[in-house]
């Protein structure tokens, strides 16, 4: 009995992979169609594992270890662990198809590794396991992963799983646990027997149930039709009806546009007439515009030439003002004390106390405008503040400026213009 369901169960597994083959062939035409699509890695290796697939089924080796090498190497680009494991175990059981079981072997191993802990791995452990069977390497090994594969492999494989340790046990001598994986192989393959003979029972109602369906379709196309020509007549009343409104309307409206018309030529006409108007004005008022821009730019080369004055006789009274400086006493001192430079610094002499006064006497006598332009501007400065900014628009060197306060080099003059400068950019900020 058991021999004769296996053989009726083959049968309509042929029968439906025959069925299967076809769809196979129009999804691995879909399935290369989405290749071109794809635009990740991971995407291009699920393409690729089921373009092999089909390839493996119709028998084309070549076509079907290359397209799963792809796969592979696009799993392997894209990172995806689980992808990884899936590609080698296909590849695995593509090389065993076609009978190289070391190479079977030697993918299955590879996918079992990079599997993630989390995913099933009783297809691996049954794969792994029946090709240990096959090539007779490790029998123990192939007993423990075809134990193993029981767990968690689903009843479809449970079916295979139990006939190769069947298989096995019978070859190890032990015909007692031998017959039991029999049993349970045979009590799964009547199951599936029956589960497809549900299947039919189920197709054939289905079948049914579609014809009656087809009936009342036709019934509703019938009627369909007979409302379809009651309305079409409905329509084409409606249309004339329509079309006789629309020819009334549309001479109704030839005769408004009529007396649009003449109302726009009217418009019109009084339009041009004010546009002539406005040109004319704005020829004048253009005219008027660019003479008030020569005008403009008469006096602004005025104001130039003016500002220029200015400057030169601001530059002339500088000179002129430095001049007088340089004429006193005290200026001729300084430069006297400024020639020192061949002696020490402790032996160099600057003004005296007395001296530093005559030389403010002089210099705010002399550059008397300046100093009010300074108090006015910045009224935070000192007095040596102003003193160091008017011997700045003298032609006196750095040392000779520090000699004027007293000092014999010029790195207190440098703190003393530091802080200046620091009094002036607060009054600058205030403004």
């Amino acid at each position: 009995i058991t021999v004769i369901v296996v053989l009726l169960f083959r049968i309509f597994h042929l029968y439906f992979r025959l069925l299967k083959c076809q769809l196979i062939q129009y999804t691995t035409n879909t399935y290369i169609s989405m290749y071109q699509c794809c635009t990740t890695d991971l995407e291009k290796s699920i393409a690729l594992n089921n373009i092999s697939t089909y390839y493996c089924l119709i028998d084309e080796k070549d076509s079907t270890l290359m397209f799963q090498r792809q796969a592979l190497n696009y799993a392997i680009v894209s990172g995806d662990s689980l992808q990884i494991a899936m590609s080698k175990h296909n590849l695995s059981l593509e090389f065993d198809s076609f009978d190289e079981l070391d190479s079977a072997l030697y993918y299955e191993k590879m996918a079992l590794k990079g599997l993630p802990q989390k995913e099933n791995h009783g297809n691996c452990y049954f794969n792994l396991g029946d090709l240990l069977l096959k090539t007779g390497k490790n029998k123990d090994s192939a007993l423990y992963y075809l134990t193993k594969a029981l767990e968690d492999i689903p009843i479809e494989g449970k079916a295979s799983c139990l006939k190769s340790l069947y298989n096995l046990e019978k070859e190890n001598g032990d015909y007692k646990t031998a017959n039991t994986y029999l049993e349970e192989h045979a009590a799964i393959i009547d199951s599936l027997f029956y589960m497809e003979q549900s299947t039919e029972i189920q197709q054939l109602i289905y079948e049914y149930n579609t014809k009656m369906r087809v009936k009342e379709e036709q019934l509703k196309g019938k009627r369909t039709i007979h409302r379809t020509i009651v309305g079409f007549v409905s329509i084409c009343f409606l249309i004339i009806l329509a079309y006789q409104n629309y020819i009334n309307r549309k001479k109704r409206l030839q005769l408004q546009y009529k007396q649009s018309l003449e109302q726009t030529q009217n418009k019109l006409s009084s339009l041009e007439t004010t546009i002539e108007n406005n040109q004319l004005m704005i020829t004048l008022l253009k005219q008027e515009q660019n003479n008030l821009k020569q005008e403009h730019e008469n006096k602004e080369q005025q104001i130039e030439e003016r500002e220029q004055t200015i400057a030169c006789l601001k530059e002339e009274k500088q000179h002129l003002l430095n001049w007088l400086f340089a004429q006193s006493s005290i200026y001729q001192k300084v430069i006297t004390l400024s020639k020192q430079t061949s002696l020490n610094k402790k032996q160099m002499k600057a003004l005296t106390t007395t001296e530093q006064e005559q030389l403010k006497k002089t210099v705010f006598g002399v550059y008397q405008s300046y100093i009010s332009f300074l108090h006015k501007e910045y009224p935070r400065l000192t007095e040596d503040d102003q003193l160091l900014l008017c011997l700045q628009e003298t032609s006196l060197n750095p040392l000779a400026i520090a000699i004027c306060f007293g000092y014999t080099d010029t790195h207190p003059l440098n703190q003393k213009k530091y802080r200046m400068k620091e009094r002036m950019s607060r009054e600058e900020s205030k403004v």
